[in-house]
């Protein structure tokens, strides 16, 4: 599960959200694992690109200074 409890508008009652009021991830039965493994994976393709991008950053302000 990946999102957030918030209180509900009556006592003892909760709802589960997103972040930014989106539907929350839930996943149930044996697709955990897979699931799992294809988040994880898109998780470091997104911190690759963000590395690459932090370099080009360094060579383009090394560059100009």
């Amino acid at each position: 599960m990946v999102g957030e409890l918030q209180r509900g508008a009556r006592d003892g009652t909760y709802a589960l959200r997103g972040r930014g009021g989106r539907p929350a991830l839930l996943v149930l039965g044996e697709e955990a694992a897979g699931t799992g493994g294809v988040l994880s994976r898109r998780a470091w393709r997104h911190f690759a690109a963000a590395g690459a991008l932090s370099l080009a950053a360094v060579f383009m302000l090394a560059r100009t200074l």
